[in-house]
């Protein structure tokens, strides 16, 4: 019978990224039991990695060291997790506090530095002085090979790098040409996405969009029921009602599915239930999920799958957003957030 080392060296390799369905922690403890595992794992140690720069265990400024240190062929990153927050099921739900400057260069530093491998990112930034800051700084990273990105925070829209001026016939290279599924979650009415262009210059091979926690969003929610009906229209004869907005709603040119979501029901403020107001908003903004589902039938004959899903007892945590993308690495679960 032949031993375990006359196995070939690739065949080992193999074997080892069968290792890489999780968040790294196998890889790593399989490089730890001999010479020769190490030398086999070495250049899968970091192609799964889950970082939370604010918790007490932050491994982030030795992790940067090791990388800058280790040859590029040696560190490509394929499924990047980064939070701003604890992300174990146990973390407290406290309100997340501003990074420091030395942890925020940190976190840019890794970017940079797993741009041109990765494929997937889940990326969550919660502290309320930093989180657009953070999320805008992502967005104007190229990541040439990312597929699939999920971003938790108070975001920014995506936008697709300037114009070269000294170029002779200036042409814009998207900053995420193979992304194909997005999720934006935490900004609670992001009017002006479906009308600003950002998802066509930034990606404009979107095929999978999924907007969720949505508040008091009927501006954003109406936005979207333009772009549905312009899809729908566009293949008529009929003329559109957008033909005279400065700004008309479309989505991307690829789009194949749309999910948006309204957030948790409003909460009370201390003591005191929700204003009237609010409740108005809310009521309002929920009404016009229910016209998106009216539409939804018009233009999945257009072949773009359109879903309102029920709004959530409870507002996505990052426990929860690690999860699902841990399925998603580990092949557990094909849509993650994109299954409707």
């Amino acid at each position: 019978m032949a031993s375990f080392t006359s196995i070939p060296p690739e065949l080992h390799s193999y074997i080892f990224q069968l290792g890489c369905t999780d968040d790294g922690t196998t890889i790593r403890a399989l490089s730890l039991l001999s010479r020769y595992f190490y030398a086999i794992a070495g250049p899968l140690l970091y192609h799964t990695l889950s970082i939370s720069v604010s918790s007490p265990n932050d491994h982030l400024p030795l992790l940067l060291k090791k990388l800058q240190a280790t040859p590029p062929h040696l560190r490509r990153i394929s499924h990047l997790f980064l939070s701003d927050v604890p992300s174990s099921p146990s973390s407290s739900a406290s309100t997340p506090q501003k990074l420091s400057e030395p942890a925020l260069s940190n976190l840019f530093d890794l970017l940079t530095l797993a741009s041109p491998s990765l494929r997937t990112l889940s990326f969550i930034a919660h502290a309320p002085h930093t989180s657009t800051h953070i999320i805008a700084r992502l967005f104007r990273t190229s990541f040439p090979l990312l597929s699939e990105l999920s971003v938790s925070g108070y975001y920014p829209f995506p936008s697709p790098p300037p114009f070269p001026r000294e170029a002779p016939n200036p042409t814009q290279t998207p900053r995420m040409p193979s992304l194909k599924k997005l999720h934006l979650h935490g900004n609670r009415n992001p009017h002006g996405l479906l009308q600003s262009r950002s998802l066509e210059g930034a990606c404009p091979a979107l095929e999978e969009l999924r907007v969720s926690g949505l508040a008091m969003a009927s501006s954003f929610v109406i936005e979207v029921e333009d772009a549905l009906l312009a899809c729908v229209s566009s293949s008529s004869s009929s003329s559109s009602s957008d033909d005279a907005l400065l700004f008309p709603a479309s989505l991307p040119p690829n789009i194949k599915s749309v999910i948006v979501q309204a957030g948790v029901r409003p909460p009370a403020v201390g003591a005191k239930p929700p204003t009237a107001v609010v409740l108005l908003k809310d009521d309002a903004m929920m009404r016009q999920l229910e016209r998106i589902r009216e539409v939804a039938r018009d233009a999945e004959r257009e072949g773009v799958r359109v879903s309102v899903l029920d709004r959530p007892e409870e507002a996505i945590s990052p426990a929860e957003m690690k999860k699902v993308w841990l399925d998603g690495v580990g092949g557990r679960s094909r849509d993650g957030w994109w299954c409707s």
